[in-house]
């Protein structure tokens, strides 16, 4: 909530795009940190919750944004757009689930790598395909 809070007061001061690019970057970031911790145990289970807390509050400024940035650049065809992105958020949830469930060892890092995968995803894909003013 609070990610969303922030995103609604400062999206009209910094713009769309570059609060999703911050929130892409913090969930790379926080991607790769589960990783490190659910391999290492380094910090127990703060050290798992905190990052994996805010890595999921990242998706306040990553998908509110992401979504109007679509719809803003295909108007004409709204619907098609929405239910585009919809099918792509369900795909790659089944996705997550599925390399999760491959490598499961009965430890965390299935999990962390899998984060640590699409976070830096995210983050390689709204550094090379948005452009910020």
């Amino acid at each position: 909530m609070a990610a969303n809070l922030f995103n609604v007061r400062y999206v009209s001061r910094f713009g769309s795009d570059r609060l999703m690019r911050v929130g892409s970057i913090a969930a790379g970031l926080m991607g790769v940190t589960v990783a490190v911790t659910s391999a290492t145990g380094w910090g127990g289970l703060t050290g798992l919750v905190v990052p994996l807390f805010l890595f999921i509050s990242c998706t306040g400024l990553i998908a509110a944004n992401s979504i109007a940035g679509a719809l803003n650049l295909f108007p004409e065809v709204a619907g098609s757009v929405s239910a585009l992105i919809g099918a792509s958020q369900f795909g790659s949830g089944i996705l997550g689930s599925v390399l999760v469930g491959l490598f499961a060892n009965g430890t965390p890092f299935p999990l962390g790598g899998s984060m640590a995968f699409f976070g830096m995803g995210c983050t390689l894909c709204a550094l090379l395909l948005v452009r910020t003013t």
